[in-house]
């Protein structure tokens, strides 16, 4: 990565904006996934990232300027079934981009992380053909799938705004979720109305769960009456 940094920057110019999107799943239940797919993946979404902000953070420092957008998922905010090989890399990117996002306080260099939820494309695509039928029912449960562009925008939008948090076009994803577990990272909606939202997002977390958990039941309930 280190190399290729470098011969793009000598043809173009240092480099002033990174997007890390690096991103590779396997969905199974974690007694059927080989160990050597847990190391893959975490190879690929966690140390993918690593090295591309590696490669280009210390000319942005010289320079006193530059932007890393990091690409975590939904799945970095919450987890069910069937992605226990990709959802930790994804928790992963956002403790890093929290980390970096303060440590690079008074540097010039900002931070961003966007969480996509499901979008139509050829790996979400792929991913529907492995998935177990629980995983596939919990998604059908809670999770909308949208078009890149969409993410996009709001990814654009949220950069062009100085956001931390970059926008998702999954309202309750936006608004609920990742602001109720902002940590000490910035909160995603303006701190009034997130004082005015935080006695409904714990109620709202238990229901969901609740409802996770009673599909997941009973889709094991139905493979074990087979």
């Amino acid at each position: 990565m280190q190399a290729v940094v470098q011969e793009a920057e000598a043809s173009f110019g240092p480099c002033d904006f990174m997007v890390c999107n690096a991103g590779a799943t396997h969905p199974g239940r974690i007694e059927d996934l080989p160990i050597e797919v847990f190391g893959r993946i975490m190879s690929i979404n966690y140390f993918g990232v690593i090295h591309s902000i590696k490669a280009v953070l210390p000319s942005m420092l010289q320079r006193h300027q530059g932007h890393i957008a990091i690409v975590s998922s939904s799945l970095g905010l919450l987890s069910f079934t069937g992605y226990s090989a990709y959802a930790p890399t994804k928790y992963a990117v956002r403790g890093l981009a929290d980390t970096l996002r303060n440590e690079l306080q008074g540097t010039g260099v900002h931070v961003s992380i966007g969480f996509p939820a499901d979008m139509d494309t050829p790996c979400y695509k792929g991913e529907e053909l492995i998935k177990p039928k629980e995983c596939k029912a919990v998604s059908a449960a809670f999770g909308s799938v949208y078009k890149p562009e969409q993410v996009a925008r709001g990814f654009v939008h949220g950069i062009e705004q100085g956001r931390y948090h970059l926008p998702s076009p999954d309202i309750g994803q936006d608004w609920f979720i990742m602001d109720g577990t902002a940590s000490w990272s910035p909160r995603r909606l303006p701190l009034l109305l997130s004082c005015m939202l935080a006695p409904i997002v714990p109620l709202a977390m238990f229901v969901c769960t609740k409802k996770a958990d009673r599909i997941v039941r009973a889709e094991r309930l139905k493979s074990q009456k087979l």
